[in-house]
């Protein structure tokens, strides 16, 4: 009876919550219809960042933190936008829907003063949307507002958000200048859209990395794999190549050394699991003798920008991938090996294990690769040209 209670309590929360929200986007549609009341010329600043993913997370700091030291140097008026915590945000979102609505409330107050602060710089930088996290969102009213006063906003998509809220995607890169995308087949799906689309590239810190200078097998009949990734995304490489290590296991000895939370049993493999820390993480890359990234032909996964090559190549380390989800910059039989049947899967990686030329090709071209279009300055300087604030 208690729980029915709780159950009946936290969903007339959640209906107050809604009916705040709507008494909100009332109040906003005001604000769009006065606009012009608002000045936006002449802006005194450059650059407004609004993330996603909130301070602490690797989202945040992929997208937003490596540039600050560069803005920095380079006298760029800019501000971050930022909401809360990534634990905070973790901490809420874990949370049913219904108990949550608070939270939601505060963020959507706290965009509204800060969209409104939009008109005093050139340009907006939006990382997906200005009401982050919330599920049930069809109107993008404070996209709306952002390209009222705004005369530059960019939208930056790293994933295929419009599987998960097609009908808000849809309407919300209405209210843009730009588009910026991490791969080829973002692009596709908004080429439709009658604003710019550009490709911005992930800026990694190579100078973190080892480079992998010796590419010979450490043991005789022995190939040590690397991966690193979240539990969920280590089950779905071993059910995708549990049949490919059974059939390696026939002819030479395997090892994975694993990064991830949780440890997993692999047949046929001997895993060497660790927990990831910056201490140990880069030491390990070059101690394996290739990378590998397995994943299925979805859409979700062709939006993907795989972290995990970007590390592989950072290295040096020859990788053997799925080809979805991947840098538009890795080229096939150039600077990675892709693989999407059993077969290929095999082929290649015995390809890797018996040619020394081969590993240390595909390796050094990753990391050449990885200086030439992901460093953190060739990713900067790609992000002034998509922000305009070298103009």
């Amino acid at each position: 009876m208690m729980k029915f209670f709780k159950k009946v309590l936290s969903k007339f929360g959640y209906l107050i919550f809604r009916v705040i929200l709507w008494i909100l986007h009332l109040f906003v549609r005001l604000l769009i219809i006065n606009s012009f009341l608002f000045e936006k010329q002449n802006p005194k600043y450059s650059l407004a960042l609004f993330p996603y993913s909130q301070k602490g997370s690797d989202g945040y700091k992929r997208r937003f933190e490596e540039y600050f030291s560069f803005l920095d140097k380079d006298g760029v008026r800019y501000k971050v936008f930022d909401l809360c915590s990534d634990k905070h945000y973790l901490k809420h979102v874990n949370q049913n829907i219904y108990i949550s609505g608070y939270f939601y409330m505060r963020i959507f107050v706290k965009r509204i003063f800060q969209v409104l602060q939009i008109r005093h710089y050139k340009t907006a930088f939006i990382h997906r949307n200005l009401f982050p996290f919330y599920p049930d969102q069809k109107i993008p009213i404070l996209e709306r507002l952002a390209y009222k006063l705004c005369q530059h906003v960019v939208i930056d998509y790293w994933d295929s958000v419009w599987l998960y809220n097609p009908e808000l995607n849809k309407r919300t890169v209405k209210y843009c200048h730009k588009i910026s995308v991490v791969n080829d087949f973002i692009l596709q799906h908004y080429k439709n859209i009658p604003v710019p689309k550009v490709l911005f590239s992930i800026g990694v810190n190579l100078d973190k990395y080892h480079i992998k200078k010796d590419y010979t097998l450490k043991t005789a009949n022995t190939l040590t794999f690397f991966y690193t990734g979240q539990p969920h995304n280590v089950k779905k490489m071993v059910d995708k190549l549990k049949p490919v290590f059974f059939e390696l296991s026939k002819i030479l000895k395997i090892k994975m050394i694993l990064v991830s939370r949780e440890s997993i049993d692999i047949p046929n493999v001997e895993v060497k699991h660790h927990i990831f820390s910056e201490e140990t993480f880069f030491d390990l890359l070059v101690q394996a003798d290739i990378g590998i990234y397995a994943i299925d032909n979805t859409d979700i996964s062709k939006g993907k920008m795989a972290m995990k090559i970007l590390d592989y190549a950072a290295a040096g380390l020859p990788a053997i991938a799925s080809p979805y989800g991947v840098t538009p910059f890795a080229i096939n039989e150039r600077n990675i090996l892709f693989a999407e049947t059993k077969t290929e899967w095999q082929k290649g990686i015995l390809s890797l294990y018996n040619s020394y030329e081969l590993r240390q090709s595909i390796g050094s071209k990753a990391r050449i690769m990885m200086e030439k279009h992901h460093s953190l300055l060739s990713s900067y300087e790609n992000f002034k040209a998509i922000t305009a604030i070298s103009d």
